[in-house]
């Protein structure tokens, strides 16, 4: 059964972009722009090491000073700022965006991906616990297509997943898009060795998954009337099911569970793999006891230890 659902995260209205004057970091900028247009201003932060010289220091001011300017000219209505900050990356962009939305941008892998390397984008998901845009350079998706979000392994009922859903039913609700309810399964590592086969076990699995599907689309139709959601339940290993119906869209949400005490900040397999192939923006909700939540009318807002 479903976890009680919980409360709506407050929303963001201001933005702040990771920008290094890299194509990934200026598709980032652009795309933010386009979102912030009458939703709230725009802020370009250009992190410096600590070691660096007056050259480097120069030509940074002047590149951040002519995209912003550049920005201002194309979204005139928009107030677009930047601002250079020297330190740690993850660091500098979770204390600058504490009450704004946080966007980086990211270079799509299209061949075999090894190891723990990946792109920067996912060093800074892993070190800032709340809610990151991760905007690849290669969009491929429909930017007016529904919002998807991804119900699968590490987003299954649990508290993280039914807040992933939440943040993707209300960036639907804003953008008046439909909503797409992913659940992905795949069969067990020791499904081959099931003798004899038994027919019956796999429509078992099937219906145990359809069920999780189900009612966590029940809490945010519940909780979202007006937003049209639309349940997929797909037999294919999670990420891949996740980047081809995020191809079909203009948003993906994904969610992720809190920290393990005694490591760094780690995402899952899943989230990392979706973020080095996704073609479309792709939103990685906030760890559930860093959400603060929209209360109801006349009680004041809070963080909730955990949303369970």
């Amino acid at each position: 059964m479903a976890e009680p659902a919980p409360g709506v995260p407050r929303v963001r209205t201001d933005a702040v972009v990771g920008w290094n004057g890299t194509p990934s970091a200026t598709a980032a900028a652009a795309w933010a722009a386009r979102r912030q247009d009458g939703l709230g201003d725009l802020r370009l932060v250009h992190v410096l090491p600590e070691r660096h010289d007056r050259v480097a220091l120069a030509a940074a001011r002047a590149a951040l000073d002519e995209h912003v300017l550049l920005l201002c000219r194309r979204h005139p209505a928009l107030a677009v700022s930047g601002s250079l900050v020297v330190g740690r990356t993850p660091d500098v962009l979770a204390r600058e965006s504490a009450d704004a939305l946080l966007v980086v941008g990211t270079q799509v892998r299209t061949g075999p991906i090894h190891g723990f390397g990946g792109s920067s984008a996912i060093g800074i998901v892993s070190g800032v616990p709340e809610p990151v845009i991760v905007v690849p350079d290669l969009l491929a998706g429909d930017e007016d297509g529904s919002v998807i979000v991804g119900v699968g392994v590490g987003v299954d009922g649990s508290a993280a997943g039914i807040l992933a859903a939440m943040v993707a039913a209300r960036e639907a609700q804003r953008s008046s898009r439909a909503l797409h309810i992913v659940h992905a399964w795949w069969d067990p590592p020791d499904w081959g060795t099931l003798i004899p086969f038994q027919p019956a076990a796999a429509d078992s699995l099937r219906a145990a998954h359809r069920v999780v599907l189900d009612e966590t689309a029940d809490l945010v139709e519940a909780r979202f009337p007006a937003v049209r959601v639309f349940r997929a339940l797909v037999h294919a290993p999670t990420s891949v099911a996740l980047v081809d119906a995020a191809g079909h869209g203009s948003l993906l949400v994904l969610g992720r569970h809190s920290r393990a005490a005694a490591l760094p900040a780690l995402l899952g397999s899943v989230t990392r793999a979706v973020l080095l192939r996704t073609v479309v923006p792709t939103l990685v909700a906030a760890e559930p006891e860093h959400v603060v939540v929209a209360a109801a009318p006349g009680v004041r807002p809070a963080v909730r230890p955990a949303l369970v």
